[in-house]
């Protein structure tokens, strides 16, 4: 993601972070947040900015990746989490 990030001069930094807890298979969360800042540093336009933040909220552990890339339509939002999807 670092490499993606530097060769498309996108600023990809930690936004806040907090200590936090998540329980679940360490394997896959990695893969998850892996797979998120790599989305967000792919479809940010050249120049843009992803972020990651860790934060408590309301007692519970949140990571927030916010990235200046052209998001979802709304109509297309749903299909997202259709497996292979990818939006047009």
């Amino acid at each position: 993601c670092v490499l993606v990030a530097q060769e498309r001069g996108v600023d990809l930094g930690i936004e806040a972070s907090e200590p936090a807890t998540v329980k679940g298979d360490a394997d896959s969360l990695r893969v998850m947040f892996n797979n998120l800042i790599d989305n967000a540093t792919k479809y940010t336009p050249k120049g843009g900015r992803v972020d990651v933040c860790l934060m408590i909220r309301d007692g519970r552990s949140v990571v927030e990746i916010s990235d200046t890339g052209p998001g979802i339509p709304q109509e297309e939002r749903e299909r997202v989490f259709d497996r292979f999807y990818r939006v047009g």
